[in-house]
C-alpha cells in the first residue's frame, strides 16, 4: 500500500488498513482480444499475440509491442477503437472481481499488535470515514472503477468480525463515486458526486440485508457530513460554482431525506474543509460550525433548521484551523494567530506567526 491506494480506520479495539489491487493485466487483455471478433483465428496476428503473451517481458514491454502489432494491421484505427470497446465491456463485466481493496485487521491486546484477520472487497474506499465497526462488524463504503466516468457504481458492504461479507448494497449512483461517508447507529449515508450531489440513505439495522431507503438530489456536492442534532447532518463541501458551501440535511424520515437549508459562501472558491476535515469545528454549545476559506473563518450558526452566517473572522492570509478554548475561539491561518469572544466575537488578540 501508499499512502495513495490506502487508507486507515481505528475503531476502539482495531486497526484497519486496506490497500487497492487491480488483477487486470495486459495478458488478460491480450486473451480478451484473442476471444474476440477482431482477430482470426489462425491469422499471423494471433499467433504474434499468442507468442506475446507467453514472452517473459515486463507488463510496460508487451504493452508496446502488443500495440506495435495492432497498429500492423489493415484498418488499424478501427481495430483499435473495437479492441478498447472489447476490453471495457470485459471490465465491465467483471469490475467487482478485477478490482478490489484488500482489508487488513489489526488487533490490539496487552500492548500487542495481531493481524487477526484479512478480508477483500470491490472497490476503493475515500478515507477513514468510508469505514465504522460496530457490534463487531465492519461496514465500508467503496467505489468500483472511481476514474471511469460511464464504469464507475458505489458500494457498502457489511462484514463480520472475521471480515468475511454478511450483506451489501451495490450499484449506487452509476458513473458517480463517493465524495463524502457518515455512520450513526443503524443508518448509513454516503454522498455521491459527478455532475449532482445525491445523498444515500442505508439501512444497516440487518447486517445481511442491508438497503438503501432514501436517495436526495442537489447541485454542488458535499466532501464532509457531521452529525449535528437528532437526525441532522451537515455537509461541507462546493456549490456548482465552485463556492464553498453547507447544506443542512434533515434525515429524520431516511425514505424522503430532504434539504433543511443551504448556504453558499459567495465569493469563495472551495474551502479548508476540502483539503482536511481537521478544518471543520463543532461548536454543540452554540450550534456553531466553523468553516475557514480563504483568508476568513466562517462561522455558521445551524439552530432551528436554518444556516446563517454568524461571524464572519477575518483571520490573515488563508485561514486552516479553530479550536475552543474555553469562552475563547482560536482562529488560526498561515500568518496569525486570531482569538475572539466565543459569544461576542470581539477580537481579544492578535498574533503574527510571520517572520
Amino acid at each position: 500500500g501508499s499512502d495513495a491506494d490506502s487508507a486507515v480506520y481505528m475503531s476502539d479495539d482495531s486497526l484497519y488498513v486496506s490497500y487497492e489491487t487491480n488483477s487486470f493485466n495486459i495478458d488478460d487483455a491480450i486473451s480478451v482480444v484473442l476471444e474476440g471478433d477482431e482477430i482470426e483465428s489462425g491469422s499471423a496476428t494471433a499467433e504474434e499475440l499468442q507468442q506475446l503473451r507467453e514472452y517473459d517481458l515486463s507488463p510496460q514491454a508487451k504493452q508496446v509491442e502488443f500495440e506495435n502489432i495492432i497498429s500492423q494491421m489493415e484498418n488499424s484505427r478501427e481495430v483499435q477503437q473495437n479492441i478498447s470497446e472489447d476490453i471495457d465491456a470485459h471490465l465491465a463485466a467483471n469490475k467487482r472481481d478485477l478490482f478490489r481493496s484488500h482489508i487488513v485487521k489489526i488487533s490490539a491486546s496487552d500492548g500487542e499488535l495481531t493481524q487477526s484477520a484479512m478480508g477483500s472487497v470491490p472497490g476503493v474506499p475515500l478515507n477513514q470515514f468510508a469505514f465504522d465497526q460496530q457490534d463487531g462488524e465492519l461496514r465500508i463504503a467503496t467505489t468500483v472503477m472511481e476514474d471511469d466516468r460511464e464504469q464507475s457504481e458505489n458500494d457498502l458492504y457489511v462484514l463480520d468480525e472475521n471480515l468475511e461479507l454478511q450483506g451489501s448494497v451495490q450499484g449506487m449512483a452509476d458513473g458517480q463515486r463517493v465524495y463524502a461517508v457518515r455512520y450513526i447507529g443503524d443508518r448509513g449515508y454516503v454522498i455521491t458526486y459527478r455532475q449532482v450531489d445525491p445523498l444515500h440513505v442505508i439501512d444497516l439495522s440487518d447486517s445481511n440485508t442491508p438497503e438503501e431507503v432514501g436517495t436526495l438530489k442537489l447541485p454542488g456536492f458535499s466532501e464532509y457530513l457531521h452529525p449535528v442534532g437528532d437526525d441532522q447532518l451537515l455537509g461541507v463541501g462546493e456549490s456548482q460554482g465552485g463556492n464553498g458551501k453547507v447544506v443542512l440535511f434533515d434525515v429524520a424520515d431516511p425514505s424522503t431525506p430532504r434539504v433543511a437549508d443551504s448556504l453558499v459562501l459567495a465569493d469563495t472558491y472551495s474551502t479548508a474543509v476540502s483539503e482536511s476535515h481537521h478544518a471543520f469545528m463543532n461548536d454543540a454549545a452554540q450550534q456553531n460550525a466553523y468553516v475557514p476559506a480563504g483568508d476568513d473563518m466562517y462561522v455558521i450558526n445551524y439552530s432551528g433548521d436554518t444556516l446563517g452566517k454568524e461571524r464572519v473572522i477575518n483571520a490573515g492570509q488563508s485561514a486552516k484551523r479553530t479550536r475552543l478554548y474555553g469562552d475563547q475561539v482560536i482562529v488560526f491561518s498561515e500568518t496569525q494567530l486570531t482569538a475572539v469572544n466565543r459569544t461576542s466575537y470581539n477580537v481579544k488578540t492578535n498574533i503574527s506567526l510571520s517572520g
